[in-house]
């Protein structure tokens, strides 16, 4: 156990702690396996440790090899292709080879050229890193994301620190609209690992994600930019200056239409189809005697009855 605890505590994931890990769980019985599916289901192991325990548990046949396995990564459930096969970490002068005709292809536009070259490497079971990237980035840019993520979260879990992964995985969390997780991969990026080039990429996707933020908060919150709005239209007429004798017609022009509407109906007056003609029906009411005394006859309304002899009185 005092080992265990050793293992897990400060991020340990050295090949030491990795084989560690992987014995455990496979010689371990019901307690190994046990101790393989709570690595992959909790927040606290980190990706390194959980990519031990999942192929432990496929090397003992407890999980199956050509299925993705369902781990927790990234406060989210996550379903992860384990590969079998050599990861080449140093370069490779042959497989550069390949890679430097695929990115040629590319920039010719021979894109699905480029995209056989590097996924028939892929296939292959031969994980370089340079190849991997080259051809996550070449989905990303065909728009498919689910085979770029899948080989950038693998990539991540390989190498965790470094600032060409980090920046291409923001910047396709930026594609699958999840600024939140961007703005989390960028912020682990060592800017004392980062070229010149890079700190200029970095400055610019940095902008795009505020974009994206932004965007993001008012789809995820429309009752609040909905409240903004209001408040924004209520400021700009409170600080309207108001006439000291303002006109009925100009009063009307501050009434939502359906009250104008509203009230023609309730005279039995027909709306006309332009707002400014239902303003000069509402006038012609209001300030006609003889039409106000037609709308009050068959209203029966004696709010207005009482509000005509009022400006009887006045007018006297």
């Amino acid at each position: 156990m005092m080992m265990l605890a050793w293992m897990v505590s400060d991020e340990q994931e050295s090949d030491l702690v990795v084989y560690i890990l992987n014995s455990l769980i496979f010689y371990g019985e019901a307690w190994g396996e046990q101790l393989g599916r709570r690595i992959l289901e909790h927040s606290f192991f980190t990706p390194g440790q959980k990519m031990a325990a999942a192929e432990a548990l496929i090397d003992r046949g407890v999980l199956p090899e050509d299925e993705p396995v369902t781990m927790f990564i990234d406060g989210k459930t996550r379903q992860v292709e384990i590969r079998k096969g050599p990861v080449l970490t140093q370069s490779d002068p042959e497989l550069d080879k390949i890679v430097d005709r695929a990115v040629q292809l590319r920039d010719s536009g021979r894109k699905k050229e480029a995209e056989a070259l590097l996924n028939d490497l892929y296939m292959s079971g031969t994980f370089y890193p340079r190849a991997m990237l080259t051809l996550a980035n070449l989905w990303r840019r065909q728009d498919k994301l689910k085979e770029a993520l899948q080989v950038m979260e693998m990539l991540v879990q390989l190498f965790p620190e470094d600032p060409a992964v980090l920046f291409n995985l923001a910047a396709l969390m930026l594609q699958l609209n999840d600024p939140r997780r961007a703005e989390e991969y960028l912020e682990r990026i060592d800017l004392r690992k980062a070229g010149e080039d890079m700190r200029q990429k970095l400055k610019e996707i940095k902008e795009n994600l505020e974009v994206a933020k932004t965007i993001s908060s008012m789809f995820q919150h429309p009752r609040y930019m909905a409240e903004q709005y209001a408040e924004e239209q209520r400021r700009l007429i409170e600080e309207k200056p108001l006439s000291q004798h303002p006109t009925l017609a100009r009063g009307l022009k501050n009434m939502p239409v359906h009250w104008l509407e509203g009230a023609l109906k309730r005279y039995e007056i027909k709306p006309a189809k332009l707002r400014r003609d239902k303003e000069k029906q509402l006038v012609e009411l209001l300030t006609n005697p003889e039409s106000l005394d037609r709308a009050l006859q068959v209203s029966g309304d004696m709010f207005w009855l009482s509000l005509r002899l009022k400006l009887m009185e006045l007018h006297a």
